[in-house]
């Protein structure tokens, strides 16, 4: 490890001093993207998004890909986001395996795609 100009060097990557690491000379920075903020948005607003989903699941359970998937997904998001800390990346995950299960219906896809914004995913 070397340091120079505020800069810490780790081989070929540079990692700056917002902490943003940058591989060789390239000044792209790569891991966590530095314009993506995660937000705690208020419970009342994840609870009523929630309730949403779980709606649109049992109206289209028939038409889902893997309902039960979709099932699974929803109660574990509820558990997840019920906490002072939930874990972003595992929220994420179950977004990600939420509109999988959701397959072709664009109405809990939608549904998953606000959630995801809610979060600032």
């Amino acid at each position: 490890m070397n340091e120079y100009n505020g800069n810490t060097f780790h081989g070929d990557v540079r990692i700056t001093g917002d902490n943003s690491p940058i591989v060789g000379g390239s000044h792209n920075a790569v891991g966590a993207n530095p314009a993506v903020h995660h937000v705690s948005p208020e419970p009342a607003d994840v609870s009523q998004q929630l309730a949403e989903l779980l709606r649109l699941i049992t109206e289209h359970e028939q038409r889902l890909d893997d309902p039960e998937a979709a099932r699974s997904c929803a109660a574990a998001l509820s558990e997840e986001t019920a906490k002072v800390k939930p874990d972003h990346g595992l929220l994420r995950t179950l977004m990600f395996g939420m509109t999988a299960a959701a397959g072709s219906v664009g109405a809990v896809a939608e549904s998953v795609a606000k959630l995801r914004q809610t979060f600032g995913f």
